[in-house]
């Protein structure tokens, strides 16, 4: 009877290692998860997009829109047909990746640039650390290209109702709250998506996402509606 615990203790161990190993398929295999680790913990769809950006012509453009999924996802060229416009958004994207990538963008020397950035740093950062980083990106893009006009984009709430996003609408209103002094303090443009975008409750509404976070065509539309003056006629 001795035996029983070491028995006991070997299948749980047993057991440990081949969940440990599903888990590890689920997440792409062992060198995927190395990949991952090794840059950052972004996905190889994040860098191929990145490199593509890097090898396009670096012509001129009006408007530039830079973020992650949220704008990614949007086809803002057909929601504003007459606007040279170029989309350089990324899934996953965080300040720091636009930190990394900027002097791409500001390579097109844009009249304008419509910024939406940090709802994913929320999963492994503080809001002073994203602010910090946005006062880093609104410093860089002033210095590689003086002539863009900034319009900063308010952090849109998510709905944990619907699915736990791993992110705190506190803290997307506190990121918010600084951004919006921040730009005042540097005389940018703050579009607050977050009022036109947010349930009583400050919850994105049960409409507008299926995952909780991501937008429908709906809410597409509002955002463009919310925009639409500063792209075209500002």
């Amino acid at each position: 009877m001795k035996s029983t615990p070491l028995v006991i203790s070997l299948l749980l161990n047993i057991v440990l290692i081949a969940l440990f190993a599903f888990i590890l398929t689920k997440l792409g295999g062992a060198r995927y998860v190395y990949f991952k680790m090794k840059n950052r913990g972004v996905a190889g769809v994040y860098m191929h997009r990145k490199n593509i950006f890097e090898n396009l012509p670096k012509d001129s453009t009006d408007v530039v829109f830079l973020g992650d999924s949220l704008t990614e996802q949007c086809p803002w060229d057909e929601l504003f047909p007459d606007v040279d416009l170029k989309n350089r958004a990324i899934e996953g994207d965080m300040t720091d990746g636009i930190l990394d990538r900027l002097e791409v963008v500001t390579a097109l020397t844009p009249k304008k640039l419509f910024l939406s950035i940090g709802v994913n740093d929320l999963l492994f950062h503080s809001p002073d650390y994203i602010v910090e980083n946005y006062k880093k990106i609104l410093a860089n893009i002033s210095q590689q290209s003086p002539s863009t006009k900034v319009f900063v984009q308010s952090l849109l709430p998510v709905n944990n109702n619907v699915r736990n996003t791993g992110v705190k609408n506190k803290d997307i209103s506190e990121i918010n709250r600084q951004l919006k002094k921040i730009s005042k303090d540097k005389e940018l443009t703050f579009i607050d998506l977050h009022a036109k975008l947010a349930n009583n409750e400050g919850l994105l509404p049960e409409r507008f996402t299926r995952d909780g976070i991501h937008l429908n065509g709906e809410a597409y539309m509002l955002w463009r509606e919310e925009i639409e003056g500063f792209v075209i006629g500002y």
